[in-house]
C-alpha cells in the first residue's frame, strides 16, 4: 500500500516532470526558431556582401575612367597650348612681317 505522503511526492514528481517536459518543447521550438532566423540572416549577409563586392568593383571601374578622361583632358590641354602658342608666335611673325613690307 502506498501512503498519502508517497502518493503526495509522487503527484509532485509527475508535476515537475510534465513542467520539464513543457519546458523543454518550448525550448527546442525556441531553439528551431533561432535556427531559421540565423539561416535568414546568414542568406542576408551573403547577398549584402555580394552587392558589396560589385558595388566596389563598380567603384574601381569608374575611378580607373574617371583617370583615363583625366589624363586625356590634360593632354588635350597641353596639345591646345601649343597650338595657341604656335599661332600667336605665326600672328607676331605675319604682323612684324605686313608692317615691315610697308
Amino acid at each position: 500500500m502506498i501512503t498519502a505522503k508517497q502518493l503526495k511526492q509522487t503527484n509532485i514528481i509527475f508535476l515537475e516532470h510534465r513542467r520539464l517536459k513543457e519546458r523543454d518543447s518550448a525550448m527546442i521550438k525556441q531553439i528551431d526558431e533561432m535556427d531559421r532566423l540565423l539561416a535568414v540572416y546568414n542568406s542576408i549577409d551573403s547577398i549584402n556582401k555580394q552587392q558589396l563586392s560589385s558595388f566596389k568593383k563598380q567603384i574601381e571601374d569608374q575611378n580607373k575612367t574617371i583617370d583615363d578622361i583625366s589624363s586625356k583632358l590634360i593632354k588635350s590641354k597641353k596639345k591646345n597650348r601649343r597650338k595657341n602658342f604656335v599661332l600667336g608666335v605665326l600672328s607676331v611673325a605675319l604682323v612684324s612681317i605686313f608692317a615691315f613690307v610697308r
